[in-house]
């Protein structure tokens, strides 16, 4: 029993030194900070939590109001049934998202052999040419064809080009979507084909976006930390 009431002693007297210890200056100072900066971890936790799930939500919205283009046929035209010379090349796309494809506009150019497509969203710059589109609103399930000419006096495209076929649209939010098609021979053959999704114009935009919003989280954080180090 004494052995009992001696621990019992011990405990209480370990837990009055440990309180002391902590109330006392430079001790109680160093506790505080220690709590702060467990607060400010904390807090980066809850924010960077509640941005990831702002983001899926998101995701999930932009899923909902996206359309989707896909390649149905390419169809080249030539001068005659006799000769090689192309002279317009006909791409059908359905859109097969949930979103609307609205205000669609389409433009073609030559690239490089050695060209290929990244996965971002491309510009028209330079040779481009603007095609001819039959609709410029596509709801989900229906298509519509673009139709794209080297020049208007129907002049055949080169035969030693690589060309690069875009179409363009925009969903209910603004967003960007973008189907690009790679063909050797001017719209003989396709070579590779990609969809792209984009909330800005460029990477530079996206890039400067979030730069932007890690400076605001940074700021708030450290706003946080500075009230509850006080």
């Amino acid at each position: 029993m004494a052995g009992y009431d001696n621990r019992k002693m011990s405990a209480w007297s370990l837990l009055v030194k440990s309180w002391q210890w902590m109330v006392n200056g430079q001790n109680a100072a160093a506790i505080q900070a220690l709590f702060a900066f467990l607060a400010f971890i904390l807090v980066w936790r809850y924010t960077a939590y509640t941005r990831r799930m702002m983001k899926l939500a998101e995701l999930d919205r932009r899923a909902k109001i996206s359309p989707l283009l896909a390649m149905e046929e390419m169809n080249p035209h030539f001068q005659s049934s006799q000769s090689e010379d192309l002279v317009r090349v006909e791409i059908t796309v359905k859109n097969v998202g949930e979103g609307v494809a609205g205000i669609i506009w389409a433009w073609h150019q030559p690239v490089s052999e050695s060209f290929g497509l990244s996965g971002l969203l491309l510009k028209d710059v330079g040779p481009a040419k603007t095609a001819k589109v039959d609709t410029g609103n596509l709801m989900k399930g229906e298509s519509t064809c673009a139709r794209f000419e080297y020049s208007d006096t129907l002049a055949p495209f080169p035969h030693d080009k690589k060309w690069l076929f875009i179409i363009d649209t925009i969903d209910q939010a603004n967003g960007r979507h973008q189907l690009q098609i790679l063909s050797n021979t001017a719209g003989k053959g396709v070579t590779e084909v990609s969809f792209v999704n984009a909330i800005g114009d460029t990477l530079h935009e996206r890039m400067q976006k979030r730069r932007q919003r890690a400076i605001e989280t940074l700021d708030a954080l450290w706003l946080k930390f500075s009230k509850w180090s006080r």
